[in-house]
């Protein structure tokens, strides 16, 4: 398996410098955006240096142990610049504080799986981000289950709304 096969991409790259990530009900993707209204993005992406970015929805689109009968339960999405040097997997949530441990869980899920492969060799720094738009910040009180996550995964997990490619 190959997170970044270009079979599970759903949009073109993008460099801007300012875009969010939605996940609206009733559409098949989480996907990337720069229209209006800003306030109903989950995430905030701030891409300063004009990068250029793929966005990957995870979540129904790369399912893993569906052959088993038990499809496993994956994180919303992956952002990454193409030199692979910088990554990101994103849950986004729109609900209330609680869904943090949820999210977790899915981002390890999905970090787990991606670690399994191919894809994870060469990969730069690695990110998990929770997400959530309405409590853009929450990341206060969180230093011993963000150090619990990296050295479990490797992976910096980041409990807030805006991304900061780096």
């Amino acid at each position: 398996m190959d997170f970044f096969n270009p079979v599970y991409r759903k949009e073109p790259p993008r460099n801007d410098v300012l875009f969010g990530l939605v996940d609206k009900e009733g559409e098949g993707f989480a996907r990337s955006t720069t229209s209006n209204p800003r306030q109903e993005w989950e995430a905030v992406v701030e891409n300063a240096g004009a990068a250029k970015l793929q966005f990957v929805p995870v979540d129904k689109n790369i399912t893993i142990g569906k052959e088993k009968g038990e499809e496993r339960s994956m994180c919303d999405g992956m952002l990454y610049k193409m030199d692979k040097s910088w990554l990101a997997f994103v849950e986004l949530k729109d609900r209330t504080r609680k869904a943090v441990g949820d999210a977790a869980d899915q981002l390890k899920s999905t970090i787990d799986v991606f670690l399994k492969t191919k894809s994870a060799k060469n990969v730069g720094k690695r990110y998990a981000y929770v997400a959530n738009r309405r409590h853009p910040d929450f990341s206060r009180g969180m230093a011993e289950v963000k150090q619990q996550f990296y050295n479990a995964s490797g992976f910096h997990l980041c409990c807030k709304n805006t991304i900061e490619v780096k």
